[in-house]
């Protein structure tokens, strides 16, 4: 084949590729946030940017959330600012960093409406590694994470 006749079979096959990943999340062992219980982990649509999700791995009750970085292909990618809002608008999270495919991914910074800044790493929407905690009164605390599940390391 010549080059000129490969190229819409290239971009054919790419639009395929990507029909087929989005299918793959949406139809795997995630779930729709929608009417599950408090500490579910599920895929949440994004409040200022409907038909992009992200995911969430602790949902909270009446919990929204928004995204400042992109969508593409129905996941929320690349750098931003998620704002969580839960307990009737009276708790907030700001996070600052990078989301891969819906996740989290790479270093963060949160910041708790009560004045907590925490700093560390995610791997795929999970806290993996050190983490610095510093409250409101500049009490600081450094907690290990594996997997997502508090470490003693």
């Amino acid at each position: 084949m010549r080059r000129k006749e490969k190229e819409p079979m290239l971009i054919a096959t790419g639009a395929l590729l990507v029909l087929l990943g989005n299918l793959a999340w949406a139809t795997d062992e995630r779930v729709s946030c929608g009417g599950q219980a408090q500490g579910a982990e599920c895929w949440m649509e994004v409040a200022n940017q409907p038909g992009c999700y992200i995911w969430n791995g602790h949902l909270m009750r009446n919990q929204t959330v928004t995204w400042t970085g992109e969508c593409a292909g129905s996941l929320a990618q690349g750098v931003g600012t998620l704002k969580w809002v839960w307990a009737k608008g009276k708790k907030t999270s700001e996070e600052t960093g990078q989301l891969r495919t819906g996740r989290q991914h790479g270093r963060w910074v949160v910041r708790l409406s009560d004045g907590t800044v925490a700093q560390g790493p995610f791997v795929e929407g999970k806290r993996h590694g050190r983490w610095v905690v510093q409250d409101a009164n500049g009490n600081r605390r450094v907690i290990a994470f594996k997997k997502g599940k508090r470490s003693s390391r």
